[in-house]
């Protein structure tokens, strides 16, 4: 049982802040850049340098597999049953060719992987919104026959990216639901500018604040002020409700169904760059390192986390917990610390 006091939620641990610093390297091209410093170095110590990353991902990657699988077995019996070849995920994507298979994780480095998949089918990323050309322009799981589907649940090399639900969940409310967020600031077309708050922050603000309020705000965008407690509270307590439960802040395991796919790779955002090379290097894709190097976001850096989770009431925090439990026992991850 996890308990929560004010004192003790979110303690940026020691291993954390040492991963990363870690974190500051990986790529042929961000090595190579050192020369500009006076740092020059030799092709042989990049390739050392990318062993020792390679060994600690492959080692992790081990034991995240064992956790998942010791978890799976102890948590089976208290989650719905699912079908995971009837109900995949339909952004689940298929290289046929390569014989891979990725599930995308909304808010954990999914763009840059989808623009992986492209780089390997047509050999370059779309010019326009990747996430509306994946649809068309990719092959997904629910694409293919059940029995395709199962050949490639049982064959493919299967890999996901996961990150601490946390901040993950914190990444969604300031891309999507912020006043002025970053999904806001990038979108020029008013229609799809704030196609989140509409769709979705009036919904929560007529649950908290009424329909008077909440209709104001939205006809009037300089007043909308959706806060991350009133988010934190929604999706914690009205799960069943189909706004609460936006893929973009479903739980891991049933996004992914990790209770019913063995997936060969599990990378984490803490430690992308890393798990990256290890992903790439191990499946033959070495030309790809230096284009996909791997990098945890920044829009829930160790300031904002803090800055946010700070102002939530204990309560808040323990029921938001009690939402992605399980996703915090599959893939090892402490509710009380940043990492």
């Amino acid at each position: 049982m996890v308990v929560f006091t004010r004192n003790n939620c979110f303690i940026l641990t020691c291993s954390s802040v040492c991963i990363s610093l870690v974190l500051v390297y990986y790529s042929r091209s961000s090595i190579g850049s050192m020369a500009g410093y006076g740092m020059a170095m030799s092709a042989e110590r990049i390739e050392e340098i990318e062993q020792a990353a390679f060994s600690m991902a492959e080692k992790w990657n081990s034991d995240r597999k064992t956790r998942i699988s010791q978890v799976c077995n102890r948590i089976r019996n208290d989650i719905p049953q699912l079908d995971a070849k009837s109900n995949a995920n339909k952004h689940i994507i298929v290289d046929r060719k390569h014989r891979i298979m990725y599930c995308p994780v909304p808010k954990a480095a999914c763009t840059t992987w989808k623009g992986f998949f492209f780089q390997l089918r047509w050999g370059k990323e779309p010019d326009a919104d990747i996430h509306t050309q994946e649809r068309t322009s990719l092959i997904h799981l629910m694409d293919l026959d059940p029995i395709e589907r199962e050949t490639v649940m049982k064959n493919y090399t299967k890999f996901l990216i996961v990150r601490h639900p946390f901040t993950r969940i914190l990444s969604a409310y300031r891309n999507k639901l912020e006043p002025n967020g970053s999904y806001e600031t990038t979108h020029a077309d008013v229609t799809k500018k704030y196609y989140w708050r509409k769709n979705i922050g009036a919904n929560i603000l007529e649950m908290y604040r009424g329909k008077k309020i909440a209709k104001k705000m939205i006809e009037s965008p300089a007043k909308y002020d959706l806060t991350f407690r009133e988010f934190v509270d929604y999706i914690s307590n009205y799960k069943r409700k189909a706004k609460a439960n936006d893929r973009h802040w479903k739980e891991v395991f049933e996004i992914c169904f990790p209770l019913y796919i063995e997936y060969d790779f599990v990378a984490k955002v803490e430690t992308l760059p890393q798990d990256t090379i290890y992903f790439l290097l191990s499946n033959g894709f070495s030309d790809h390192v230096t284009n996909y190097q791997g990098h945890a976001t920044n829009s829930s850096s160790m300031r904002a986390f803090t800055q946010f989770y700070n102002n939530l009431p204990v309560e808040s925090i323990e029921a938001l917990y009690q939402r992605y439990k399980f996703d915090f026992q599959l893939f090892d991850y402490d509710p009380r610390s940043f990492n």
